[in-house]
């Protein structure tokens, strides 16, 4: 059977791909105007990738800058020959440091809204949660703008980076989906093996299940490194046979510290191993850990050595729990850690295959 390329309008027989361009060979009849694909409408579609991964990136950017910025700002007195106490109760002060802020959060929210359609959004919710971030640390750090005026600053960030991702979407648009209907064609023509494929390609990858298992072991393993991390510094240290030795208290707090996060890290990652869905497993590990370890220093009425490290650092050393803003701290910090480690236990171990299809083939 002879079919026909249209590329190099040459005909072939006995092949289903053309020998020179390797494009599929029509049957004539495919091949008459009022049956040739027609380009269909564009629609913008996003790139890979989650709006909530964006989110965290533009906010960890905008976070980033915004620290690097600020040690140039702090440095400024200096060069200038001005007060280091005085300056940031100053006019110029606090101009220049909504500067760098609103500098900073155009940097992370035109990073997120790139190639996104509606990118205003997410320019808009990484604006807002930078303020929030922005103004917290502020008035933790800077006692002359504990006002009630500043709590403009974060509404005033947040229309910053919503124009920020507006121009980020009109610089770097989303690429458009190209619509290509196929043709009819016969049964016999090789264009059906394409349109074979087309329902599969379209269709919804399935979503997967949560492994409650994986969940409660890697709940477990972060509450009991976390609640026993000090001990377990000293038991470290005590048979070390002198090799383990920390430098007084803080020292011993930090190691503290360090054994708990790397408890998080560890549950997180066992909740979401061979799941393929690291970020969900991850973020539930850490709600139910952050809830347990919260209802036993609640009724303990004391904190482990790692949760009282954490709050004496933010600058809340002998707030109760019950506080709203220790309970957020202690709540984002085990949530955050949680999801960090599900995230990287689902790319490091992704899910496999059956057994039935790990199977090595047997030779005859």
């Amino acid at each position: 059977m002879q079919l026909y390329c249209p590329r190099c309008a040459m005909v072939y027989p006995g092949t289903t791909r053309c020998p020179r361009c390797g494009d599929l060979l029509l049957m004539p009849h495919e091949t008459s105007p009022s049956v040739a694909p027609v380009l269909g409408q564009t629609s913008p579609v996003p790139v890979t990738g989650s709006k909530l991964r964006r989110l965290i990136v533009g906010l960890g950017l905008a976070t980033a800058a915004y620290i690097g910025l600020r040690e140039w700002w702090q440095a400024t007195p200096l060069l200038v020959g001005w007060d280091k106490e005085v300056w940031p109760t100053t006019l110029p002060g606090l101009l220049s440091l909504y500067a760098l802020q609103m500098v900073a959060v155009m940097i992370g929210a035109g990073v997120a809204a790139a190639a996104q359609p509606h990118g205003y959004t997410l320019g808009l919710c990484v604006g807002l949660a930078s303020g929030t971030l922005f103004f917290a640390w502020e008035i933790q750090h800077n006692q002359a703008l504990r006002q009630a005026p500043v709590l403009l600053e974060i509404p005033l960030v947040g229309l910053v980076g919503l124009l920020a991702g507006w121009l980020s979407e009109r610089i770097w648009p989303p690429p458009p989906m190209l619509v290509l209907p196929q043709p009819r064609s016969s049964l016999l023509s090789s264009l059906q093996f394409t349109r074979s494929t087309l329902p599969a390609a379209a269709a919804a990858a399935p979503s997967r299940p949560t492994r409650w298992f994986h969940i409660l072991v890697g709940t477990a393993i972060g509450v009991t490194l976390l609640l026993t991390a000090d001990t377990l510094r000293l038991t470290i240290q005590r048979y070390s046979l002198g090799l383990f030795q920390v430098q007084g208290m803080g020292h011993a707090l930090f190691i503290t510290w360090l054994i708990a996060v790397f408890g998080l890290l560890v549950g997180g990652m066992i909740a979401s191993a061979g799941t393929g869905s690291g970020v969900r497993h991850g973020m539930l590990t850490g709600l139910l850990t952050a809830s347990m370890v919260l209802t036993y220093a609640l009724q303990r009425e004391a904190l482990p050595p790692a949760l009282e490290y954490t709050l004496t650092r933010a600058g809340l050393a002998g707030v109760p729990l019950n506080d709203p803003l220790a309970a957020a701290l202690v709540l984002g910090g085990i949530l955050a850690c949680s999801t960090l480690g599900g995230w990287f236990g689902a790319a490091l171990f992704p899910p496999l295959a059956s057994p039935a299809l790990r199977r090595p083939f047997r030779s005859s």
